[in-house]
């Protein structure tokens, strides 16, 4: 008989089927459109069920504060995240936070869905069909401030600062790793 897997061997396993999630959501006002918290529950549920994985999230400190501009209450939500394996009864605990915003009394459970879902995004980097960080306007602008002065040298300097420049990973809005 196979031991049953480890709990993390069954995450590694959900990350590597993870289908990509569309990004069917729009935010007009913003003009940007992202990956709605129902379509990554959705495929993150179709996952844990085949790995035997269910979910349990427990909230902690809830703060809220008005916006800069006001309008909008800004939620701020301590959550921890527990992933148990139902058939070793390992346990994972993940601390996470999520943030949201709202004019009327949406803030908290906007803080919630969306927390959890970059949590899911995160822990099993699901692709969504893009690179939140792949900005060529603002990469040109940032290389030309830099090789202003060194004009001889323009395309040269541009490439290999190009191929120099550190990529760090972004936070995703709405969400934080709590590290305590």
């Amino acid at each position: 008989e196979m031991p049953t897997p480890s709990l993390a061997m069954k995450i590694a396993a959900m990350r590597v089927a993870m289908p990509r999630v569309p990004k069917r959501g729009r935010n007009e006002h913003s003009r940007y459109d992202y990956a709605t918290s129902a379509d990554i529950t959705n495929a993150v549920l179709e996952q844990c069920n085949a790995q035997g994985i269910v979910w349990h999230v427990s909230l902690g400190d809830i703060t809220t504060a008005p916006t800069p501009k006001g309008g909008s209450i800004v939620s701020t939500v301590r959550m921890t995240i527990t992933l148990i394996d139902s058939e070793s009864g390992e346990e994972a605990t993940y601390h996470w936070a999520g943030t949201g915003a709202d004019t009327a009394d949406k803030g908290l459970y906007k803080a919630i869905t969306r927390g959890t879902a970059y949590f899911w995004m995160t822990l099993l980097m699901i692709p969504t069909g893009d690179d939140p960080e792949a900005d060529e306007e603002t990469d040109r602008q940032a290389t030309a401030g830099v090789t202003r002065g060194h004009r001889d040298r323009g395309a040269e300097l541009d490439a290999a600062l190009a191929d120099a420049a550190p990529r760090q990973p972004a936070q995703p809005a709405g969400s934080h790793l709590i590290t305590d």
